[in-house]
């Protein structure tokens, strides 16, 4: 039973060896991909002029009965 154990061992072994030297060739090909042109639009400037913003309206319901 330990030569079993011993010998499954190394076989994992060797089998997670080659698992990363093929995710570190994955890696080299994935960066000489050139980054792609188009871009996330910028985030809107808050500006402290210009009120409260939309987490702070009270909704339409209590609006329309007053409180």
């Amino acid at each position: 039973m330990r030569e079993m154990a011993i010998s499954m061992a190394r076989s994992h072994r060797d089998w997670c060896k080659k698992n990363l030297e093929a995710w570190e060739e994955a890696k080299q090909e994935i960066e000489k991909i050139p980054p792609h042109p188009n871009k996330a639009p910028p985030a809107p400037e808050k500006s402290p002029d210009k009120g409260p913003g939309p987490s702070a309206r009270r909704d339409s319901v209590a609006t329309v009965n007053g409180r």
